[in-house]
């Protein structure tokens, strides 16, 4: 599990992970977009691959340098031979989202599966049935489909308010949106937290991924470089 508070860079971390995996080579990555278009995390991968302000890219591309427009075109012949694979349908079920991971092992392989974000699949609540229990049986779905098809699945999630009044606004496990059934399914959780989203001058460009739990590890922080403009975590 990969979680953090709306807009810190979840899923620019998970599309960097993916990618990560997708490079080394160990079979195809299916990541599941249930928040942007393929579109969009396509020029966030370029972006990303070629080192080259995201602004300029989207907004004023007569400002890249001819050095630039190689290093994205070199980029963009990278993701042709790239075994990342963009899922974005708008609207999936979990038995259909369940139902895609085993094709697409089927065809290619799989060396993980990302879910941008759990709780937007929908598990067709039943009746009586809370938001909370709704989650749950998502959650366990997908611990049960990495052990079916023996890969690990990376799900992204929300984390409520609650690090909102907390002082430095560190999230903690117990922050996991509606649902402590995320927390006891996950063998490991991430909480990504940025001080400068909240305060431009607080350690500035530092990401913390805090991993309170680790099932047969080790837990602890990890300090990563957040660069905004390549839209990139980077090692410190």
């Amino acid at each position: 599990v990969l979680a953090a508070r709306p807009s810190i860079g979840k899923s620019c971390l998970a599309l960097n992970i993916a990618d990560h995996v997708a490079k080394e080579g160990r079979g195809s990555v299916l990541f599941v977009s249930l928040e942007m278009d393929r579109t969009e995390l396509a020029s966030r991968f370029l972006i990303a691959r070629a080192h080259v302000d995201g602004y300029d890219y989207y907004h004023a591309k007569h400002r890249l340098t001819d050095e630039a427009r190689e290093r994205i075109y070199r980029a963009s012949r990278i993701a042709d031979d790239s075994r990342l694979v963009i899922d974005d349908a708008a609207h999936l079920t979990l038995s259909q989202f369940a139902a895609r991971a085993r094709r697409h092992k089927m065809r290619y392989g799989l060396a993980m599966l990302v879910v941008d974000y759990l709780q937007l699949i929908d598990a067709q609540p039943r009746k009586g049935e809370i938001r909370e229990q709704e989650v749950a049986r998502i959650s366990r779905r997908l611990r049960g489909l990495a052990k079916e098809l023996h890969a690990p699945v990376l799900a992204v999630c929300q984390l409520n308010r609650m690090t909102e009044n907390r002082e430095g606004r560190k999230p903690s496990m117990a922050d996991l949106r509606e649902s402590g059934q995320i927390e006891a399914d996950a063998d490991v959780v991430m909480l990504l937290h940025r001080p400068d989203f909240y305060d431009k001058d607080d350690q500035p460009g530092k990401a913390f991924v805090i991993v309170p739990k680790h099932r047969g590890g080790r837990t602890g922080t990890v300090e990563l470089q957040f660069v905004k403009e390549h839209q990139r975590f980077d090692d410190l």
